[in-house]
Protein backbone atom coordinates (compact mmCIF):
# COMPACT_ATOMS: atom_id res chain seq x y z
CA UNK A 1 0.00 0.00 0.00
CA UNK A 2 1.49 3.34 -0.75
CA UNK A 3 -0.15 5.73 2.21
CA UNK A 4 1.48 8.65 0.78
CA UNK A 5 -0.20 8.37 -2.54
CA UNK A 6 -3.11 8.18 -0.29
CA UNK A 7 -2.15 10.82 1.58
CA UNK A 8 -1.60 13.05 -1.15
CA UNK A 9 -5.43 12.17 -2.54
CA UNK A 10 -6.69 12.70 1.14
CA UNK A 11 -4.52 16.43 1.44
CA UNK A 12 -6.01 17.19 -2.21
CA UNK A 13 -9.90 16.42 -1.31
CA UNK A 14 -9.30 18.42 1.80
CA UNK A 15 -7.59 21.48 0.60
CA UNK A 16 -10.16 21.37 -2.48
CA UNK A 17 -12.90 21.69 -0.29
CA UNK A 18 -11.22 24.79 1.73
CA UNK A 19 -10.72 23.05 4.75
CA UNK A 20 -6.93 23.77 5.11
CA UNK A 21 -5.21 21.59 8.03
CA UNK A 22 -4.67 23.71 11.13
CA UNK A 23 -2.48 26.66 10.08
CA UNK A 24 1.61 27.00 11.49
CA UNK A 25 1.30 29.57 14.42
CA UNK A 26 2.50 32.56 12.63
CA UNK A 27 -0.13 32.39 9.92
CA UNK A 28 -4.56 32.10 10.56
CA UNK A 29 -5.90 29.50 9.44
CA UNK A 30 -7.99 31.81 7.04
CA UNK A 31 -4.45 33.07 5.76
CA UNK A 32 -3.41 29.86 4.88
CA UNK A 33 -6.36 28.67 2.83
CA UNK A 34 -6.16 32.02 1.00
CA UNK A 35 -2.56 31.58 0.63
CA UNK A 36 -3.17 27.72 -0.76
CA UNK A 37 -6.13 29.03 -3.19
CA UNK A 38 -3.43 31.87 -4.65
CA UNK A 39 -0.30 29.07 -4.67
CA UNK A 40 -2.15 25.99 -6.04
CA UNK A 41 -5.64 26.71 -7.88
CA UNK A 42 -5.95 30.28 -8.93
CA UNK A 43 -2.33 32.37 -10.06
CA UNK A 44 -4.53 35.88 -9.24
CA UNK A 45 -7.64 36.98 -8.11
CA UNK A 46 -9.72 39.80 -7.04
CA UNK A 47 -10.41 39.61 -3.60
CA UNK A 48 -14.30 38.87 -4.09
CA UNK A 49 -13.36 36.08 -5.38
CA UNK A 50 -11.16 35.08 -2.61
CA UNK A 51 -13.79 35.36 -0.51
CA UNK A 52 -16.04 32.80 -2.23
CA UNK A 53 -13.51 30.38 -2.96
CA UNK A 54 -12.52 30.29 0.63
CA UNK A 55 -15.94 30.68 2.40
CA UNK A 56 -14.04 34.04 4.31
CA UNK A 57 -16.31 37.29 4.69
CA UNK A 58 -15.10 40.14 2.26
CA UNK A 59 -14.45 41.85 5.28
CA UNK A 60 -12.25 38.74 7.03
CA UNK A 61 -10.34 38.31 3.32
CA UNK A 62 -9.38 42.38 3.73
CA UNK A 63 -7.84 41.86 7.12
CA UNK A 64 -6.13 38.59 6.18
CA UNK A 65 -4.70 40.05 2.61
CA UNK A 66 -3.44 43.20 4.60
CA UNK A 67 -1.56 40.31 7.15
CA UNK A 68 -0.37 38.23 4.37
CA UNK A 69 1.25 41.14 2.36
CA UNK A 70 3.00 42.74 5.63
CA UNK A 71 4.58 38.86 5.91
CA UNK A 72 5.20 39.24 2.27
CA UNK A 73 3.08 36.34 1.18
CA UNK A 74 0.96 38.38 -1.26
CA UNK A 75 1.30 41.32 -3.77
CA UNK A 76 -1.88 43.36 -4.70
CA UNK A 77 -1.79 45.36 -8.23
CA UNK A 78 -4.00 47.48 -9.48
CA UNK A 79 -6.38 46.15 -12.82
CA UNK A 80 -5.26 47.18 -15.96
CA UNK A 81 -8.65 46.66 -17.24
CA UNK A 82 -10.30 48.44 -14.18
CA UNK A 83 -8.93 50.23 -12.09
CA UNK A 84 -11.23 50.42 -9.38
CA UNK A 85 -10.60 46.46 -9.03
CA UNK A 86 -7.14 45.28 -7.18
CA UNK A 87 -5.49 41.90 -8.09
CA UNK A 88 -3.91 39.37 -5.24
CA UNK A 89 -1.60 37.05 -6.14
CA UNK A 90 1.33 35.07 -4.08
CA UNK A 91 4.76 35.89 -3.54
CA UNK A 92 7.55 33.24 -4.09
CA UNK A 93 7.74 33.73 -0.40
CA UNK A 94 4.08 32.94 -0.57
CA UNK A 95 4.37 29.47 -2.60
CA UNK A 96 6.77 28.41 -1.08
CA UNK A 97 5.69 28.69 2.34
CA UNK A 98 2.58 27.05 1.49
CA UNK A 99 4.48 24.23 -0.70
CA UNK A 100 6.69 23.27 2.59
CA UNK A 101 2.84 23.39 4.89
CA UNK A 102 0.97 20.95 2.08
CA UNK A 103 4.57 18.64 2.30
CA UNK A 104 4.23 18.69 5.93
CA UNK A 105 0.66 17.95 5.73
CA UNK A 106 0.84 15.13 3.51
CA UNK A 107 3.93 13.58 5.67
CA UNK A 108 1.48 13.96 8.51
CA UNK A 109 -1.59 12.39 6.89
CA UNK A 110 0.49 9.80 5.65
CA UNK A 111 2.07 8.86 8.91
CA UNK A 112 -2.20 8.97 10.30
CA UNK A 113 -3.11 6.85 7.06
CA UNK A 114 -0.11 4.23 8.02
CA UNK A 115 -1.64 4.03 11.79
CA UNK A 116 -4.98 3.28 10.94
CA UNK A 117 -3.80 0.46 8.62
CA UNK A 118 -4.59 -0.11 4.67
CA UNK A 119 -8.55 -1.04 4.73
CA UNK A 120 -8.89 1.73 6.94
CA UNK A 121 -6.81 4.05 5.11
CA UNK A 122 -8.95 3.31 1.57
CA UNK A 123 -11.79 3.91 3.47
CA UNK A 124 -11.17 7.05 4.96
CA UNK A 125 -9.75 8.51 1.93
CA UNK A 126 -13.49 7.43 -0.25
CA UNK A 127 -15.31 9.02 2.93
CA UNK A 128 -13.56 12.19 3.26
CA UNK A 129 -14.51 11.97 -0.67
CA UNK A 130 -18.00 11.20 -0.29
CA UNK A 131 -18.56 13.87 2.42
CA UNK A 132 -16.66 16.79 0.17
CA UNK A 133 -19.10 16.07 -2.93
CA UNK A 134 -21.97 16.34 -0.17
CA UNK A 135 -20.60 19.72 0.82
CA UNK A 136 -20.04 21.05 -2.35
CA UNK A 137 -23.52 20.14 -3.64
CA UNK A 138 -24.84 21.78 -0.32
CA UNK A 139 -22.86 24.69 -1.11
CA UNK A 140 -23.99 25.05 -4.56
CA UNK A 141 -27.36 24.65 -3.51
CA UNK A 142 -27.31 27.81 -0.80
CA UNK A 143 -25.47 29.96 -3.69
CA UNK A 144 -28.45 29.11 -6.17
CA UNK A 145 -31.22 29.37 -3.40
CA UNK A 146 -29.04 32.61 -2.12
CA UNK A 147 -29.62 33.98 -6.11
CA UNK A 148 -32.88 33.06 -6.98
CA UNK A 149 -33.80 34.93 -3.43
CA UNK A 150 -32.08 37.81 -4.32
CA UNK A 151 -33.68 38.41 -7.62
CA UNK A 152 -37.29 38.22 -5.99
Amino acid sequence: MDYEKLAKELVESIIIMNHPHKAPKDISKGEMGILVYLSFYKKEALSGEIADKTNLSTGRVAIALNSLEKKGFVIRNKNTEDARQVIVSATSKGKAFAVKNKEDFIKHMTKLLEYIGETDATEYVRIRKKINSFDYEERKNHENNKNISSKH
